[in-house]
């Protein structure tokens, strides 16, 4: 499971909320992106593009590594 919020969303929450989500989901393989005190996408503190990247590199890091494909992408 990849879980991926920010520190400050105030809709959903993180904390009570998303953390408490992936802490409670102790039996399984899960990974937890946490944008420090970032809300949603109009955000003061994060820069969108910057986001969208550093979620990008870690979702593929995470597909990569769940569907068995790390082997293939690291260089010999």
């Amino acid at each position: 499971m990849f879980f991926m919020e920010g520190s400050a969303v105030a809709t959903s929450g993180y904390s009570p909320g998303v953390r408490n989500i992936f802490e409670l989901a102790a039996y399984a393989d899960r990974y937890l992106l946490t944008f420090e005190n970032a809300g949603y996408y109009m955000d003061p503190v994060w820069d969108t593009i910057r986001m969208n990247n550093i979620t990008q590199h870690f979702a593929t890091a995470f597909l990569a590594n769940t569907f068995g494909m790390t082997r293939r992408w690291i260089p010999t």
